[in-house]
């Protein structure tokens, strides 16, 4: 048995997200517009798995993100915008509790 390394794998479970149709958009061989779209989509998955954070505000792209994360232990946090918009607020507010010199 071949040991795969994390691109091979996180690429193989997108593979079956498309095959099961798992949080898929509906794509007609012939726009191929939505067929590229798809593809950077995935790329998109795989270049944020060595990051901290997934950021995106496609619902379906969260969502197979935070199955292909999980199921290989990847532990890049999934967020839309408000999210990461209300981590931050969340952040900067404790900042200036923990430093009122620096507001």
């Amino acid at each position: 048995s071949k040991k795969i390394n994390r691109k091979e794998a996180i690429e193989q479970l997108l593979e079956l997200c498309d095959f099961i149709n798992f949080q898929t958009e509906a794509i007609k061989l012939s726009n191929t517009s939505k067929i590229a779209s798809s593809y950077r989509d995935n790329n998109h998955i795989l270049h944020a798995s060595i990051t901290d954070f997934f950021v995106s505000d496609d619902e379906k792209l969260r969502e197979r993100a935070i199955f292909v994360y999980r199921m290989l232990g990847i532990t890049t946090k999934v967020l839309s915008s408000n999210q990461l918009t209300a981590k931050l607020s969340e952040k900067a507010n404790l900042f200036c509790k923990i430093n009122p010199e620096n507001n």
